[in-house]
């Protein structure tokens, strides 16, 4: 009788605990503004920078979330019920049809300005750290070690798309920033 009872406190406890972490009242919207941090897999680790706008367009200076090939085409959500980021942009377009990619990454901490996001393609029941981490932090949260490091940097030279070195206030084109310390910055500046 005791094992009986014992085995259903703890069914009960995990049923909870699904229920509550399925049930985050997460919105879009609470990730919007400017990440620094990693995107790594078990190969390789870049620094980025993700940017969320308010309409759910992003720009992420490592290129592991951005189209190679048709800048301004990539839209991010987060999807509550399964709890993951959704991050999708134009692949390709062949013969007029048009083939997008998906990346998912499955929240597996938010708080105080930190986000740990684990790769799940479609949905996996396991996320895979492995193959993608997402580890952010927003902006103004920084240490200031970290922050630090990200305004000493200086910009070596800016690039359009062609690889033709541009002036860094041009304007409606999509650009790299490339940067002494090694890293990149893709960005397209509005009027």
């Amino acid at each position: 009788m005791k094992m009986i009872i014992k085995i259903l406190i703890i069914s009960a406890i995990s049923v909870f605990t699904l229920t509550t972490l399925n049930s985050m009242d997460y919105k879009s919207a609470d990730f919007v503004g400017t990440w620094h941090g990693t995107i790594s897999n078990s190969e390789n680790e870049y620094k980025t920078t993700l940017v969320i706008y308010e309409d759910g367009f992003y720009i992420e200076s490592s290129g592991s979330l951005m189209p190679g090939i048709y800048p301004d085409t990539q839209t991010f959500e987060f999807d509550a019920e399964t709890n993951r980021l959704h991050f999708k942009y134009l692949q390709i377009v062949y013969a007029g049809r048009k083939t997008y990619t998906h990346i998912f990454y499955e929240l597996i901490s938010f708080e105080n300005g930190n986000l740990e996001a684990h790769y799940n393609f479609w949905d996996d029941e396991e996320p895979n750290p492995d193959f993608g981490v997402l580890k952010l932090k927003k902006e103004g949260t920084l240490d200031v070690a970290e922050s630090t490091n990200i305004i000493d940097r200086q910009l070596v030279r800016v690039v359009n798309s062609m690889g033709i070195e541009v002036s860094p206030e041009t304007k409606n084109e999509f650009l790299i920033f490339q940067y002494d310390d090694g890293s990149i910055e893709k960005k397209i500046i509005m009027p």
